[in-house]
């Protein structure tokens, strides 16, 4: 009985070291590795998402050149009734010819309207080229994150705005992602790499639906508790299994093909929230939904002072 109970002992042991030694190897280059299989998973969604605002746009083009060429006739007019009006040949009958030649195109045009519609055919198409800088610069800025040490104090609902914006175009054919962010502190951590984390889960969250025959949904909340500010991400999918669960954030453990990853994006997560900010994580499922993920990082008043 007893050499039982100690071979029990030494084997659990023994597997906490090997999910420790696995985190160990796997914190510095696979971070690196498992953002550049991200960048390529985004890539095409990110190419889907600005491909909306580019057509708006070269849409709104099309009516800003067709505006421009009535424009052009209607200054032709102007230009020759000028002309007409510098001759000192003309009389009063051919001016208020010219004057009523101009009006009634101006009515056949319906200059009014034109000229409201050309100025908000532009500022929409403004609307359409920030939007796509800045899904361009969002992503620009998650390739070239700096992955140093450095943390200071931020807004979880500003780092889950911009990973939502990355992951919109891959998630947008598959999922609808819902947000309820309401964490009213500043998390002290290092952004990059909470951004990071909070891709990895929607992208695994994604995974899980979208061979499903349903509609996908996606919640991400955030909210305050007295040491912590949280991130929830849950799904509407299957769930995970009890024997899943378990071993859900140990290293190289998958339940994908191995052409489709190699089981370290929850590990790094896990190893990210726990070890580098001290933070908590952990994973259940959610009554009358799918999986659900939290992940927790200290206050960032609480951790300067700790500091």
């Amino acid at each position: 009985m007893n050499d039982e109970f100690e071979l029990e002992r030494i084997t659990k042991t023994t597997k906490e070291g090997e999910n420790q030694m696995g985190r160990a190897c796997i914190s510095g280059l696979s971070e690196h590795q498992q953002r550049l299989i991200q960048i390529g998973k985004l890539a095409g969604g990110v190419g889907h998402e600005i491909s909306n605002p580019i057509a708006y746009v070269k849409s709104n083009f099309e009516s800003i050149s067709r505006y421009i060429e009535v424009l052009q006739d209607l200054l032709g007019k102007y230009n020759s009734f000028l002309a007409s009006v510098k001759n000192q040949s003309t009389n009063h009958q051919d001016i208020r010819d010219g004057i009523g030649d101009i009006e009634g195109f101006e009515e056949s045009i319906k200059k009014d309207f034109l000229m409201k519609d050309l100025q908000r055919v532009i500022d929409d198409s403004k609307i359409g080229i920030n939007l796509i800088e800045e899904i361009s610069l969002t992503l620009k800025n998650y390739i070239r994150m700096d992955y140093s040490e450095r943390k200071g104090a931020f807004s979880l609902d500003q780092i889950v705005n911009n990973a939502i914006r990355i992951v919109g175009g891959s998630a947008k054919r598959i999922v609808s992602i819902h947000e309820e962010l309401n964490a009213r502190n500043m998390c002290f951590c290092n952004k990059e790499q909470i951004m990071q984390v909070v891709i990895n889960l929607l992208m695994n969250g994604i995974h899980v639906l979208e061979n499903k025959n349903q509609d996908g949904y996606i919640l991400i909340k955030t909210f305050d508790e007295e040491r912590f500010v949280v991130c929830q991400i849950i799904d509407n999918g299957p769930g995970i299994p009890d024997e899943i669960l378990q071993r859900i954030f140990e290293p190289f453990f998958t339940t994908k093909d191995i052409d489709k990853g190699m089981g370290l994006g929850l590990s790094i997560c896990y190893d990210i929230i726990k070890t580098k900010h001290h933070g908590e994580m952990f994973a259940k499922n959610c009554q009358g939904m799918g999986a659900e993920f939290t992940f927790k990082i200290p206050k960032a008043q609480l951790s300067n002072e700790s500091i």
